[in-house]
C-alpha cells in the first residue's frame, strides 16, 4: 500500500474509534455534584471543655482533573459522557466541643457557587440560563483523640456524615427520541431533578505537636463516597442517572496556634474509584482553615495568661510557756493587801 493511500485509511479509523466512544443517545443528563474534600476537624486536637469554630476554603483544586496524574490514572477518552460539574471551591464552617479530652463532637456545612463549577469533560451541557443550581452540603461529626504524650503525638480517627443535595439537568434530542417526526438536531433542555445523597467519610489522622505545641504537623488518609453519572439513556425515564462511588484522599498539612487564633493548610491528592470513574478527575486540591479555640478547664484564658494567685499571709501565732518561744507579755496585778 501506497504511503500517500495510509494517512486516509487511518484518518478513517481514528474516526471510527472516536465515534464508538462518544454516545449518540437521545437523552444526556448533567449533574452538579462536591468535589472530593477533607473533614472539618482536620488538625490539632482540642483539649477538655474547648470549643473550636471555624471558617474554611475545602476543597480549593488546583487543576481541572486534568492534570498528569489524573490524565495516567482515568480514562479522557469519553467526551461529554458521562456529564459532570465540579466546583472549583467551596467554603464552609464548622464549630466542634470536646466534652471530654478524647472526644470531639460537631457539625458543618459547604457551599459553592454555580459559577465556581467545571466541567469533567469537553462537550458537557451547561444548566440553561435562569436555572443553575449552587451545591449545599452538611452534616454531623465525630473525632477520637488517642495521645501520646511524651512525644506530642495524637492519633485521631474522624467520622464525617454530610447530606448533598445533587441537581441534575436533563436534555433530550427528540430528532433521535422520534426519527422521521421533522424534529430539527440537537440537544434541548428538558427538567431539572433533585436527589439528595449521604455522604460518609471516614478519616485516620496522625498529628505531631512542635514548639511548645503551637506547630502541628499532620499526615491522614481516608474513605469518602463521591458521585459518577452514567449521564446518557435512549429514552426518558424520570430518575437519575447518578450514582455512588468511592474516592481515598492522602494529604499532609500544618497548623499553626496564636494565643486563641488557628490557621492551617493542607494538602491533599484524592483517587477516585468506580465504574465509570473516568467521568470524575478531581486533581490535586488544598483545604485552608481559620479558626478560633475557646473554653477549656482554665476558661477562655491560655494557661500561661492566667495569673498566679498571691500567697496567704498567715497570721503570727504567740508561743506558749514551756514550748522554747519567748513568754507573751503579761500585766501584773498589785497583790490583794485586804485580809
Amino acid at each position: 500500500m501506497r504511503r500517500s493511500a495510509v494517512i486516509p485509511v487511518l484518518a478513517i479509523a481514528i474516526c471510527v474509534v472516536a465515534s464508538a466512544c462518544t454516545h449518540t443517545t437521545s437523552v444526556k443528563r448533567t449533574a452538579i455534584i462536591p468535589a472530593a474534600y477533607l473533614p472539618s476537624r482536620t488538625g490539632e486536637p482540642l483539649d477538655d471543655l474547648q470549643v473550636r469554630i471555624q471558617g474554611e476554603a475545602n476543597p480549593v483544586r488546583m487543576s481541572d482533573g486534568s492534570d498528569p496524574i489524573a490524565t495516567a490514572v482515568h480514562d479522557t477518552v469519553t467526551t461529554g459522557d458521562p456529564g459532570l460539574l465540579i466546583p472549583q471551591a467551596e467554603l464552609g464552617a464548622s464549630v466542634y466541643f470536646a466534652p471530654i479530652r478524647y472526644i470531639e463532637i460537631g457539625g458543618q456545612f459547604h457551599w459553592a457557587s454555580y459559577r465556581w463549577m467545571r466541567a469533567n469533560k469537553a462537550g458537557v451541557l451547561d444548566f440553561p440560563e435562569g436555572r443553575e443550581r449552587d451545591l449545599w452540603q452538611g452534616g454531623f461529626g465525630l473525632r477520637g483523640n488517642v495521645p501520646f504524650r511524651r512525644i506530642d503525638l495524637t492519633l485521631s480517627p474522624i467520622l464525617e456524615i454530610n447530606f448533598v443535595r445533587v441537581p441534575e439537568a436533563e436534555f433530550v434530542d427528540s430528532s433521535i427520541l422520534h426519527p422521521g417526526q421533522g424534529y430539527p438536531p440537537g440537544y434541548r433542555f428538558s427538567r431539572i431533578f433533585t436527589t439528595t445523597w449521604v455522604y460518609p467519610a471516614f478519616f485516620v489522622q496522625l498529628d505531631k505537636g512542635f514548639l511548645g505545641s503551637t506547630l502541628h504537623l499532620h499526615f491522614l488518609v481516608g474513605l469518602e463516597r463521591t458521585l459518577e453519572n452514567v449521564g446518557f439513556d435512549w429514552e426518558q425515564r424520570g430518575e437519575s442517572s447518578v450514582e455512588g462511588a468511592l474516592a481515598i484522599p492522602i494529604g499532609i498539612g500544618l497548623e499553626y496556634r496564636y494565643g486563641s487564633m488557628v490557621l492551617g493548610a493542607t494538602f491533599f491528592y484524592p483517587v477516585a474509584l468506580g465504574w465509570e470513574m473516568e467521568s470524575a478527575t478531581f486533581g490535586p486540591s488544598l483545604a485552608l482553615r481559620l479558626g478560633v479555640v475557646l473554653g477549656g478547664r482554665d476558661g477562655k484564658k491560655a494557661p500561661a495568661d492566667v495569673p498566679e494567685p498571691a500567697p496567704r499571709k498567715r497570721p503570727e501565732v504567740p508561743a506558749r510557756e514551756g514550748e522554747g518561744g519567748v513568754d507573751p507579755p503579761f500585766e501584773r496585778r498589785p497583790p490583794d493587801t485586804q485580809q
